[in-house]
C-alpha cells in the first residue's frame, strides 16, 4: 500500500513538473513571450503561486553556491544602479532573479527528496517538443525546396534565432547522452537514443559553428566524465579490438567514412550564405563595440542589457540590423558589468564547476547522470558562450539552471536545526518579494500595452491617452515616450485632429526619447521632421545632424537634413546631404523628389553625371548570377523578372519557387519577390490574384519601416532592446520618405490597368490618386 501510494505520488510530481516547467520555459523563456501582456500574466500568476507555496513549506536545505551567489547579486544590482539607462537594467535584473529563483526552487526540492533524475526527464520532454516542432518547420520548407528544384542538400535553410535555438539543442543532446549512459530499459535507451540524433542532427540545420564547438566539448567532457566513473573501459575495448580484428577493422573503417562524410557535410552547411567568412570575422562588428563599452566603464560596465546602446553608437542602423548582445559572452560581461561582474560570475562558474566535480565523486547511479548531464551542459554552453549570448532569449538559461539546482541539491545538507518554521527565517521570503516586482512590472506596462493594441487597429484617439499614461506610469521608459510621440504625430496627421497642437505634444515625447536614447537615430530623425512641422526649421537641422552621425548609412537621415538645410537656403549644406542621401540609396534619383524643387533636379544631374548608368545585364548574365549565388533571393527573382519578359513563363514559375525559399538580408527583396509573382499570375490569367499579390508589394513599398520597403512592422528596437511591445509604426508621418520612385510608379500604372481589366473601377480609382499623389507629374489618366 505504501508503495502504491509513493508511485502516485511520484506520477503527481511528474505531471506538475512537466506541465509547470514546460508552460514557463515555452511561454516565457523567448522574447516573443517576455513582450506577450497574456503570457507575462499567466507566468506571473504561475510564480506567484508557486512562491507562495515554497513560503508556507518552507525552506528545506541551503541553497548551494550561497556565497558566490550572493556576490553575483550584488553586483548585479550595483551595475544596474550605476547603468546608463538604469529602467533597462531594471528589467534585466528581474529575468535574473528569476534565473536564482528557479535554481534556488530546484535545489529545494532535490533536497526534500524529489529525484534529480525527474527534473531531467521533464527537460528531455520540453526538448522533444521543440524538437517536433523544429523538424515540422523543416519538414515543410524541404518538401516546398524539392518541389521547386533545388536538390537534395537545404543549403539555404536556416531556423531563426538559429545559435539560440543551437543552445538549447545542445542541452538536450547532453542530458540525452548523460541519461542514456545510465538507462536499463531497452524503452528507455531507445526513446533518448533517437533524442539524441534528433538534437543532433537539428544541431546540424541550426549551422550554428559555435553551437558545434558546444556540442563537442560538452560530449568530450561527457566521455572524460564516463572513464572517470569507469576506468577499466579502455583496456576492455582494446581487449575487444584485439581479439576481434574483422570486426574491429569494419568498424574503424565506418567510423572513418562517417567521419569523412559528416565533414564534408559540416562544412558544406558552414558555407551558408548568412554566415562570414570565419567566425572571427562573423563577431568583429560585435566585440569592437563591447570592447569600447568596457573602456568607457571598465570597473562596473555601461549596466546590464545595454549593449545594444553600444552597438548603436558605433553601427549605422539603419542600414544594418540592430542586435542586443555581443556574440560572446565574456566581452558581453565586461562590456555591461565590468571587471567586478566578470570576477562575480566567474566566482560563481568556478564554485559551481567545483561543486559539481565533487557531487561527481560520490554520485550514484541515476544521480550521477544527473550530475554528468549538467557539468557536460557547463562546458557546452561556455564554450559556446565564448561566441553566443545566452540572457536575451532566457529559455536555455532557465533550463539549465533548473538542472543545476536539482544536481547540486543534496538531501544530506538538511538538518534538525535548519528544518524551517512558520515564523523562522529560513522561509524564502524574497520569493515573495520577486512576484510582487513581477507584477509591478505587469502594471507598470500595462498602459502600454493597451495602448499598442489600439494604435494597431489604427484607432489612435484611444492609443494616444493609454500611451500618456504609460509615460505618467513609466518615465523613465524610453518606448513609453517614443510611442506616445508616435501616436500624437498620427492624430496630427489626420484631419480635424488637433493639428500643431498634436505635432507639438509629439515633438515633446520624441524630445524625452531622445534624451533617453540618443543612439537610435530615428528618435532623433522624428524628432527633426516634428520641429520642421512646426515651423523650428534651426531646430530641426540640429535634430538631423545628430541623426546621421547615430546612424551615418541612414538615406532617409541624410534626405530629411538635405530638406530642412533647403528650407533654410542653406545650398553648400543641402546639396552634401542629397548627394550622400543618393549615393546611399541610388534607386531613389527617378523619383519625384528630386524634381520637385531646381535644387533638387541639380543635386540629381550632378549625381548622374558622377554615376552613369549601367547597362542592364542579359538574360545569360543573370543566369550565370543566379547560379553562383543560388542561395540568395535577390538574384533569382531578378532572373526570374527576365525570364518572364523573354516569354517562359514555366521557367520563370521555377526560378520564383526557388526564391520563395532563399536567404535574403535584405527587406525590400520581398517586395520584388511578390511583384513578379503577381506579374506571372497576370500573365497566366489570375487577375485576382495578380492583383492581390500586386497590392501587397504596393503596400509594401509605401508603408516603410525603419530599414526602407518592406521593412514595415519588422520590429527590433523594442521588442529585443527593450522587451517591450511596439506598434508597426516606427515613423511619424511627417517625415519625409521616398515611397514610390519611377519604377515603382510603372509597376502601380500596370496595377491599376489590372483592377481595370478585372471590372474593378473603384480599385483602379484609389490606386490612381495614390500613384499622383506620390509622383504628382506621372503621366496616368
Amino acid at each position: 500500500m505504501a508503495e502504491h501510494l509513493a508511485n502516485r505520488r511520484y506520477l503527481l510530481h511528474e505531471s506538475l513538473l512537466l506541465l509547470g516547467v514546460s508552460l514557463f520555459l515555452l511561454l516565457g523563456g523567448t522574447t516573443g513571450g517576455l513582450v506577450d501582456q497574456g503570457r507575462l500574466i499567466f507566468l506571473g500568476g504561475l510564480l506567484s503561486a508557486v512562491a507562495v507555496a515554497w513560503i508556507i513549506a518552507g525552506q528545506d536545505a541551503p541553497t548551494p553556491l550561497g556565497l558566490p551567489l550572493v556576490g553575483w547579486i550584488i553586483v548585479y544590482a550595483l551595475a544596474t544602479a550605476l547603468s546608463s539607462d538604469p529602467r533597462r537594467s531594471l528589467s534585466q535584473m528581474g529575468l535574473m532573479a528569476v534565473s536564482i529563483f528557479l535554481f534556488a526552487l530546484f535545489a529545494d526540492l532535490a533536497a526534500r527528496g524529489w529525484q534529480a533524475e525527474l527534473v531531467v526527464k521533464v527537460l528531455l520532454v520540453v526538448g522533444a517538443i521543440l524538437n517536433g516542432m523544429g523538424w515540422l518547420e523543416f519538414g515543410l520548407w524541404y518538401s516546398a525546396w524539392i518541389g521547386a528544384g533545388g536538390g537534395w542538400s537545404p543549403a539555404s535553410y536556416r531556423p531563426a534565432s538559429a545559435n539560440m535555438v543551437a543552445a538549447f539543442l545542445n542541452l538536450t543532446l547532453l542530458l540525452a547522452l548523460a541519461r542514456l549512459l545510465l538507462a536499463r530499459s531497452r524503452s528507455s535507451q531507445i526513446l533518448t537514443g533517437l533524442l539524441a540524433l534528433s538534437s543532433l542532427a537539428l544541431l546540424y540545420l541550426t549551422s550554428s559553428r559555435a553551437g558545434w564547438m558546444g556540442s563537442a566539448a560538452g560530449i568530450f567532457c561527457l566521455g572524460v566524465l564516463l572513464l572517470r566513473r569507469s576506468p577499466g573501459l579502455p583496456r576492455a575495448a582494446w581487449t575487444w579490438l584485439r581479439c576481434q580484428p574483422l570486426a574491429a577493422g569494419v568498424l574503424i573503417t565506418l567510423v572513418l567514412a562517417g567521419l569523412i562524410v559528416a565533414g564534408a557535410l559540416v562544412y558544406r552547411q558552414a558555407l551558408h550564405p548568412s554566415h562570414a567568412s570565419s567566425i572571427f570575422a562573423a563577431r568583429s562588428e560585435f566585440w569592437g563595440p563591447a570592447w569600447q563599452a568596457f573602456l568607457s566603464s571598465p570597473l562596473t560596465g555601461t549596466g546590464p542589457f545595454t549593449f545594444a546602446s553600444a552597438y548603436l553608437a558605433a553601427n549605422s542602423v539603419p542600414p544594418r540590423f540592430l542586435f542586443v548582445h555581443s556574440h560572446g559572452t565574456p566581452l558581453n560581461l565586461l562590456a555591461e558589468m565590468g571587471l567586478l561582474g566578470a570576477a562575480a560570475l566567474g566566482w560563481l562558474v568556478f564554485a559551481a564547476a567545483s561543486t559539481l566535480w565533487r557531487v561527481l565523486s560520490k554520485a550514484q547511479a541515476a544521480d550521477w547522470g544527473v550530475a554528468a548531464g549538467a557539468a557536460a551542459c557547463l562546458v557546452a554552453l561556455g564554450v559556446q558562450g565564448f561566441f553566443d549570448c545566452f540572457h536575451t532569449e532566457p529559455i536555455t538559461l532557465w533550463a539549465f539552471v533548473i538542472v543545476l539546482g536539482a544536481a547540486l541539491g543534496s538531501p544530506q545538507a538538511k538538518t534538525a536545526l535548519y528544518r524551517a518554521k512558520w515564523f523562522s527565517l529560513r522561509r524564502p521570503l524574497w520569493a515573495g518579494l520577486l512576484a510582487g516586482v513581477v507584477w509591478l512590472e505587469i502594471w507598470l506596462t500595462a498602459p502600454l500595452y493597451q495602448g499598442v493594441r489600439f494604435a494597431d487597429q489604427g484607432d489612435w484617439t484611444q492609443a494616444l491617452p493609454a500611451l500618456q499614461e504609460a509615460y505618467r506610469r513609466d518615465p523613465a521608459s524610453t518606448i513609453a515616450s517614443q510611442q506616445a510621440g508616435l501616436a500624437a504625430s498620427l492624430l496630427a496627421g489626420q484631419e480635424n485632429v488637433g493639428g500643431l497642437e498634436k505635432v507639438a505634444l509629439a515633438r515633446q515625447y520624441f524630445e524625452q526619447a531622445a534624451r533617453l536614447d540618443p543612439a537610435w537615430a530615428f528618435n532623433l530623425a522624428n524628432l527633426g521632421a516634428l520641429q520642421l512641422a512646426e515651423g523650428n526649421a534651426p531646430g530641426a537641422l540640429r535634430s538631423f545632424e545628430r541623426a546621421v552621425r547615430a546612424a551615418p548609412g541612414c538615406a532617409p537621415c541624410w534626405l530629411n537634413l538635405g530638406a530642412a538645410a533647403e528650407s533654410l537656403d542653406d545650398t553648400t549644406a543641402a546639396r552634401a546631404a542629397y548627394r550622400q542621401a543618393l549615393t546611399l540609396q541610388p534607386s531613389w534619383v527617378e523619383a519625384y523628389f528630386w524634381r520637385s524643387t531646381p535644387l533638387r533636379r541639380e543635386s540629381a544631374a550632378i549625381w548622374r553625371a558622377a554615376h552613369p548608368a549601367i547597362p542592364p545585364a542579359t538574360l545569360a548574365g543573370l543566369e550565370a548570377q543566379a547560379q553562383a549565388n543560388s542561395s540568395r533571393m535577390a538574384p533569382l527573382v531578378r532572373l526570374a523578372s527576365a525570364t518572364l519578359a523573354a516569354g517562359d513563363e514555366a521557367q520563370a514559375a521555377k526560378w520564383l519557387a526557388r526564391a520563395v525559399l532563399a536567404y535574403s538580408d535584405e527587406p525590400a527583396d520581398l517586395l520584388d519577390l511578390r511583384w513578379t509573382q503577381a506579374e506571372l499570375a497576370a500573365r497566366q490569367g489570375r487577375l485576382e490574384q495578380a492583383i492581390e499579390l500586386g497590392e501587397s508589394a504596393v503596400n509594401g513599398q509605401l508603408a516603410q519601416g525603419v530599414n526602407g520597403a518592406g521593412s514595415f512592422g519588422a520590429l527590433y528596437y523594442a521588442p529585443l532592446a527593450f522587451r517591450r511591445p511596439a506598434m508597426a509604426q516606427e515613423i511619424v508621418p511627417q517625415l519625409t520618405l521616398i515611397r514610390l520612385d519611377d519604377t515603382w510608379g510603372s509597376r502601380l500604372e500596370i496595377l491599376i490597368g489590372w483592377a481595370r481589366q478585372a471590372g474593378k473601377p473603384e480599385l483602379a480609382e484609389k490606386w490612381r490618386v495614390e500613384l499622383l499623389h506620390a509622383i504628382p507629374d506621372y503621366p496616368i489618366k
